[in-house]
């Protein structure tokens, strides 16, 4: 029955596609950066092992992730938060099977944009990741703006309606609950420039309460790729 009710759901519903991809564990192995290396083709998988080891990086390394399993994890957050408002409340009993398959299936749909950006930029390693404050100057945004700066500013928009991306984050920011991934990220090197492609308003807000004194570290998925992902890691142009 759930099987059926999901696929009958589908196969009736469309989404239009959009631009781009942000808006509203086990002991570290730390110390040693995993570094992208730039020989294999644009459309490799992850090994899930390091491309090498080169010297330090602030940031602790939890260990290896699967690169589909990076994308499921960015399917069902926008599947359960984002879009949720636009499903049929057949979504709530979906099997575990078929939730994930439709959650994917609307990613693509979603945000092909962003993982095409990411495949062009030619996938090396995925890891997990955790930073702490300390590591806030080598975190970026899309379009190559430093985290910090896109925080200060976002949370000085006005919106006129109440319901805009800045009172999205200024509710982030006020609430006294830590905020949580998943977070996607991309970079060559866990020494950064490591470049924030979904969760930008939860690593706004994170940055908020992290400079208001309330200390407490973010993990993220970060996708190791031999060079930057086209616009995406690239400043705007003049």
């Amino acid at each position: 029955m759930k099987r059926a009710r999901g696929a009958a759901w589908l196969a009736h519903w469309t989404v239009n596609p959009e631009v781009a991809g942000s808006n509203p564990v086990e002991p570290a192995i730390k110390t040693q950066s995993y570094k992208a290396v730039a020989s294999v083709t644009v459309f490799t998988l992850p090994r899930t092992v390091p491309s090498s080891l080169n010297g330090e990086t602030p940031v602790d390394v939890l260990g290896p992730v699967e690169f589909g399993e990076v994308l499921m994890a960015y399917a069902l957050h926008e599947w359960r938060g984002r879009l949720r408002p636009r499903l049929p409340a057949a979504a709530d009993q979906f099997s575990v099977g078929d939730e994930r398959l439709f959650a994917a299936r609307i990613l693509l749909q979603n945000r092909l944009n962003v993982i095409a950006g990411i495949l062009a930029a030619g996938i090396i390693d995925c890891v997990k990741v955790r930073v702490s404050s300390a590591d806030i100057p080598i975190i970026r945004v899309m379009g190559a703006d430093p985290l910090s700066n896109y925080s200060k500013n976002k949370l000085a928009e006005v919106d006129t309606d109440g319901s805009g991306p800045a009172d999205h984050l200024r509710r982030l920011a006020a609430n006294p609950t830590r905020v949580e991934g998943p977070i996607l990220a991309c970079a060559r090197d866990t020494a950064g420039p490591i470049t924030i492609f979904d969760g930008m308003h939860r690593m706004a807000a994170w940055v908020a309460h992290v400079t208001g004194g309330r200390e407490y570290p973010m993990d993220i998925n970060l996708v190791l790729t031999a060079r930057p992902s086209p616009v995406f890691e690239l400043p705007p142009p003049a």
